[in-house]
């Protein structure tokens, strides 16, 4: 709030004025002391010639200066003459209006005193009259008989109205037909009588089917007796079979188990003979393999060996003189790619795009050394391998061999530990990924489900006027609801009595009035405890001025959660509000101060309800 001005300020401008007046006085003694201290005469010319043009400058703005005050000077001895005029026919007009109201006062006194007259002379004409009647005066019997008269008139008046009723209801009753009447009341008589045989008909009826359906309810209820005896036995013979299942289940799990334990145990035996087979390629081991012919010839009766049952002796010998085929340049202890045990068929196929795959050749073994598993044809073994190592040792081969394999491989292990590691990483962190993924959509579409819903309905709140109680329409919409993210979200609002827009086409008020129930859409789903708002009701009109004002007070009410801080310049906001904040300045101070007014105190404003 701001205004006014104090002895301080005034004294300050005077101030003020001296000090600029001095400034100019010193600089024009300066400008002067400068003039007459320049040595050279063409400066001192050039200077000379602007003054000289200056003072014509200022020549010709006198002139033009006494000639307006002429000009002024005559208009105002006109202006005089004319209010000395205006002043002496006033003066004339007042002496006139007080010999008028003088006369009309003597007039007054004549009409007083003629009419005093006039009633003398009645009284004495109506003397006798008067006193015949009772009355003081003739005036006042006529008075009387004025009265009386008016009274007859509206009386009569009355009188003739009730007649003129009192005739419309004869003929009214006489133009009524009776009998009709009668035999309208008598058929609808007739119609009742006929209503209550066909209703008490119908009871009868319904009495008849309650007792059937009391004696089927009773047959119901012996056979439910029936059912829930089948039931229990039912029940026990489930319970059996449930027993029975479980000690299934039971076998079944430890079969898996077993299962489980050969798998680990093919595994361990697949390992070692990839690591027999790769130790044998390094030491130029030749080992017997199967050609293709050979293995193109024995696929087709290894499939059908498959699927026909238990194998027959001769099956197993065919089995035994070749083994499963392997990648000859697979990893040692290798598994599928999800982390799980792969089958002989899957380990099979792990290999490289247009790597041939190796299998070897059991058939120049004997039929005992291929099934037998003693520790003796290991032990005859062992001293074949160690007999052939000193045969090595005598050629003088690469004494290095053994131990950059033995170096190699322990590379391979580490390598392959570290790939199983960064596999079994990944696999958590893309788990975690789409677990986290998945918690955002859950956690978005929740929101935008509250979000959406409340919206149209804040939004009718906030666009009711008269004439449309319902108000506006307003809806959120994904461009994508399977992937949300990706794409945006389409904001539609409609205002009351007006066609579909897109919301670039709505006016700034509109937008505005959109904006808000978005917010308030939002406060819905997670409410905080205070707004702030700056100036929300600058493109508002006064009517969506005052229908937010009352949303935002409904919101507040007393015992609400919610708290509202407006900055507004609309008085529509004023009267709604608990309290009030000025901030003005204070130019004693030079800075600036506030002033607070509330409003429940002062007898503010009625609380609003809710719409």
């Amino acid at each position: 709030m701001t205004g006014g001005s104090s002895y301080g300020e005034r004294a300050r401008a005077n101030k003020w004025d001296q000090k600029e007046y001095t400034g100019l006085k010193e600089r024009y003694e300066s400008l002067s002391r400068e003039i007459a201290s320049l040595a050279s005469s063409h400066a001192s010319e050039e200077k000379e010639q602007a003054l000289r043009h200056q003072l014509s400058g200022k020549q010709q703005e006198l002139s033009a200066a006494r000639a307006d005050l002429d000009l002024t000077k005559t208009k105002e001895a006109k202006h005089r003459k004319e209010l000395a005029q205006i002043c002496t026919n006033l003066d004339e007009a007042e002496r006139q209006l007080a010999a008028l109201e003088q006369k009309k006062s003597a007039d007054d006194k004549e009409v007083k005193a003629m009419q005093a007259k006039c009633d003398s002379m009645e009284d004495k004409i109506f003397a006798a009259f008067s006193k015949s009647l009772g009355v003081a005066s003739v005036r006042e019997y006529e008075d009387r008989m004025l009265r009386e008269t008016k009274e007859q008139e509206e009386h009569l008046q009355a009188l003739k109205a009730h007649e003129a009723k009192l005739r419309s209801q004869l003929q009214f009753e006489k133009t009524k037909d009776l009998p009709a009447a009668i035999q309208k009341l008598q058929k609808s008589i007739d119609d009742d009588v006929k209503s209550l045989e066909k209703l008490s008909a119908a009871k009868a009826k319904s009495e008849r089917a309650s007792e059937e359906m009391k004696a089927e309810a009773a047959k119901m209820e012996a056979e439910l007796e029936t059912t829930k005896a089948t039931q229990e036995s039912k029940s026990n013979d489930l319970k059996a079979l449930k027993k029975t299942l479980k000690q299934a289940s039971d076998e079944i799990a430890k079969a898996r188990s077993k299962v489980a334990q050969i798998q680990a145990e093919l595994e361990q035996h697949r390992s070692t003979r990839q690591r027999t087979f790769q130790r044998a390629r390094l030491e130029e081991i030749a080992l017997p393999m199967l050609d293709a012919e050979a293995e193109t010839s024995a696929a087709p009766k290894a499939k059908r060996k498959r699927g026909s049952g238990p194998p027959t002796p001769a099956a197993l010998s065919d089995e035994l003189q070749m083994s499963e085929s392997f990648s000859a340049s697979g990893l040692v202890g290798s598994n599928t790619l999800d982390g799980g045990e792969a089958s002989a068929e899957a380990a099979s196929s792990q290999v490289v795009e247009g790597e041939d795959l190796v299998r070897i050749d059991f058939s120049q073994l004997e039929d005992s050394d291929r099934s037998s598993n003693s520790p003796r044809l290991e032990g005859e073994i062992a001293t074949e391998i160690e007999e052939l190592k000193r045969e090595q040792e005598g050629m003088a081969p690469n004494m290095k061999a053994i131990e950059q394999y033995d170096e190699v491989t322990s590379r391979l292990h580490s390598i392959e530990g570290e790939f199983d590691s960064t596999r079994n990483n990944a696999k958590s962190i893309t788990q975690q990924f789409h677990a986290v993924q998945a918690t955002r959509k859950e956690r978005f579409l929740t929101a935008f489900n509250v979000i959406a819903h409340a919206i149209d309905d804040v939004y009718k709140d906030l666009t009711q006027v008269e004439g449309v109680p319902l108000g506006g329409t307003a809806y959120l919409s994904l461009e994508d609801p399977s992937e949300p993210f990706l794409h945006g979200i389409k904001y539609n609002a409609m205002p009351p009595a007006k066609r579909f827009r897109d919301m670039d086409q709505l006016s700034g008020g509109e937008r505005t009035v959109a904006a808000l129930a978005l917010l308030f859409a939002i406060h819905k789903f997670r409410p905080s405890p205070f707004f702030v708002m700056d100036e929300i009701d600058a493109a508002l009109d006064n009517v969506n001025v005052t229908r937010v004002a009352e949303y935002i007070r409904e919101r507040a009410a007393p015992g609400g959660n919610l708290q509202f801080v407006v900055i507004s310049l609309k008085d529509n906001f004023y009267d709604k509000a608990h309290g009030l904040v000025g901030i003005f300045r204070d130019r004693a101070l030079e800075c600036s101060r506030t002033v607070t007014l509330d409003l429940e105190k002062s007898g503010g404003p009625p609380p609003v309800s809710a719409a």
